[in-house]
């Protein structure tokens, strides 16, 4: 295939000229014909993508592009051919190149038509970005370490020096001192979280499989348990609602069975330590009202919700999580919870919700 000198006059200035500067270029230039094919490059592109100008003469640009793009590319070159202007090929996509080792790069790339009689002529030129990403994603890591360093002194601000008061008083036996500094701290953490969670971070309020976690929690270690757990409860006369509780710590569920008894008008029928666990066990028990954590592992709440409403319709459910209220009680709402509570409240608050929710009339 000739090339547009060999084409055009080589004893014109205007080719002369274009050939200079094509040769001087600081980036990679190729020139392609309307099929395609490189009909000119310059040394940038030998340096930059390993081939030599004899290699690359003749082949399809898509040689100069990773696999996965070329039959795309082919496509929006047809597009491109159909309305050549001048103009940055595929923004505002990232683009990668793809060099004769078969390595991959960043590339930012324009485009533009060269006139011509013997048919439309694209010239593209090629520009590493592989330093700009680079110096972006340091300058990425070196924000997200400062915005680490800023939350551990607030973590230590507002929920150390709180801990560690509450444990002193603890140990002084000043049991209204720690409660009101654990109060304190749980209120706390619960501004920190929103903020993370969105507020200023202007995060999208949670979804289905967001808070799902990859394993159990726990509260404290298995050896500092609060006694053992409560015995399963007897069903009495006194007993209005039953209730399923569904949360990855044990401790928590422990501590639920004590808040949860008989003489307080609940029976425990089961426990679940995921979502999954807690669909299955709404489904055979049909329980008056279901105890929900959200980030749980295998199934979270969000994902459980929908799914508990369909197959046990009765049930009420009653969200019970870490995660303060606002965007993630409004996502829970949505899905179809009852109610959203915060842990750390008075336990008088959970047992008149749950009362509430299951034997007043619904208006």
């Amino acid at each position: 295939m000739a090339s547009p000198t060999e084409r055009g006059n080589p004893s014109d200035p205007g080719e002369d000229r274009f050939a200079a500067f094509l040769e001087s270029a600081p980036d990679a230039i190729v020139v392609v014909d309307a099929g395609g094919r490189i009909v000119r490059s310059n040394p940038q592109v030998e340096r930059l993508f390993g081939y030599t100008r004899e290699e690359l003469l003749g082949q399809v640009v898509e040689i100069l592009l990773p696999e996965s793009y070329r039959q795309g590319h082919v496509a929006a070159r047809a597009d491109y051919a159909a309305n050549p202007t001048v103009r940055p090929m595929g923004a505002p996509l990232e683009l990668q190149a793809r060099r004769k080792d078969g390595t991959r790069f960043p590339v930012d790339i324009s485009l533009s038509p060269l006139p011509g009689e013997g048919g439309l002529l694209v010239a593209a030129v090629i520009r590493d970005l592989t330093q700009r990403v680079e110096l972006e994603d340091e300058r990425r890591r070196l924000h997200e370490a400062r915005l680490r360093r800023r939350q551990t002194i607030e973590i230590n601000d507002n929920v150390m020096q709180g801990l560690a008061a509450a444990t002193f008083a603890l140990e002084l036996g000043d049991t209204r001192m720690a409660q009101a500094a654990v109060q304190q701290t749980v209120r706390s953490a619960r501004r920190m979280m929103s903020s993370l969670i969105g507020g200023a971070s202007g995060a999208l309020p949670p979804r289905p499989g967001d808070l799902r976690r990859s394993h159990r929690a726990h509260a404290v270690k298995a050896a500092t348990h609060a006694g053992p757990p409560a015995p399963e409860a007897e069903p009495g006369p006194e007993v209005r609602v039953r209730v399923v509780i569904a949360d990855d710590v044990p401790e928590i569920r422990q501590l639920l069975r004590r808040v949860l008894t008989p003489s307080r008008g609940f029976q425990v029928v089961g426990e679940a330590v995921d979502g999954r666990t807690a669909v299955d066990l709404a489904a055979a028990l049909q329980p008056d009202a279901l105890l929900l954590d959200l980030a749980m592992p295998v199934m979270d709440g969000l994902s459980a919700i929908p799914e508990i409403r369909r197959r046990s319709p009765r049930t009420k459910i009653c969200v019970l999580s870490g995660y303060p209220s606002g965007d993630v009680a409004v996502s829970a709402s949505d899905l179809g919870a009852h109610a959203y509570l915060e842990k750390g409240n008075a336990a008088r608050d959970l047992t008149r919700i749950l009362l509430q929710l299951c034997l007043e009339p619904t208006p």
